[in-house]
């Protein structure tokens, strides 16, 4: 059954606490399906995966906890973007190589960690807090523009990948969890 784009919006507040704005903005990400029409000709989406969306489980700390020693980069997609998560994999990975604002000994760290970590920093990015994509950082910021060299996210992306980060409303931009700040926080 199809619903309007304001209906999913509600269902999306009800169940993940999300205002209409924000809905709205993940909606049209195309992560709930590509809204389709009624015989009306209205623009809908299919309530069964507006739903399936909505009740995504938030990202389980203790596992990436357990999965990343050194954390994981969180990139928020900027408000003022458009994500489109049927686009190529490619084109995603070249969209999240940035160029980002990493502060020099941010970028000690993650070339570091990179090194001590199999050759590879995990990175996923959000929408109104769900995940949206994800990808391997395997090189920081060599050409000077603060761009990341990016490949395809690990197996740890098949757990992550279709889950919420709620970590409260705005933040940075790209934002480093660390496990032992996770742990201090709960």
């Amino acid at each position: 059954m199809l619903i309007s784009e304001r209906e999913a919006a509600a269902i999306l507040a009800a169940y993940a606490d999300l205002a209409r704005t924000p809905a709205r903005r993940l909606l049209r990400t195309g992560i709930a399906g590509v809204p389709g029409r009624d015989v009306t000709g209205r623009l809908g989406y299919d309530r069964d995966a507006v739903e399936a969306l909505a009740r995504r489980a938030v990202v389980d700390e203790g596992r990436l906890h357990d999965m990343f020693a050194f954390g994981l980069l969180v990139a928020r997609i900027s408000p003022a973007q458009d994500w489109d998560v049927s686009a190529p994999a490619d084109e995603q990975r070249r969209r999240l190589a940035g160029p980002w604002d990493i502060p020099v000994l941010r970028h000690v760290g993650l070339t570091t960690f990179v090194r001590h970590n199999g050759g590879y920093f995990p990175l996923m990015a959000t929408v109104s807090g769900f995940v949206v994509a994800g990808a391997d950082i395997v090189e920081p910021c060599t050409d000077g523009q603060g761009r990341l060299i990016l490949t395809r996210p690990g197996t740890w992306f098949e757990d992550v990948g279709k889950s919420r980060w709620f970590r409260g409303r705005g933040g940075a931009p790209l934002d480093w969890w660390q496990p032992a700040a996770a742990s201090r926080a709960g």
